[in-house]
């Protein structure tokens, strides 16, 4: 997909992470294990969690990291928004 569009490239696993090819580099970003309750909202949110760390100037592998650690806590409750999450 990359060669075709010259542009980052990633796509999600569920537990495994997700790959990504940035032109440079192409790896699986592994993810912490969770318990997995419900999984609306994990894509949107992992799009938008690497759109927002880009955005902020994190090196895109940061960003890939960044993104797999907010959809894992969203898999993680019941609801699909992190906007509910409480914190203690």
């Amino acid at each position: 997909m990359f060669e075709l569009t010259h542009q980052p490239v990633v796509v999600t696993l569920g537990a495994r992470g997700c790959y990504y090819n940035d032109g440079q580099t192409s790896a699986i970003m592994p993810v912490d294990p969770v318990h997995v309750v419900n999984t609306i909202g994990a894509g949107d949110t992992h799009c938008g969690g690497l759109l927002a760390a880009l955005n902020q100037g994190a090196p895109f592998t940061e960003a890939v990291q960044h993104a797999n650690q907010l959809a894992a806590m969203v898999v993680a409750q019941e609801k699909g928004s992190l906007l509910d999450v409480t914190k203690p």
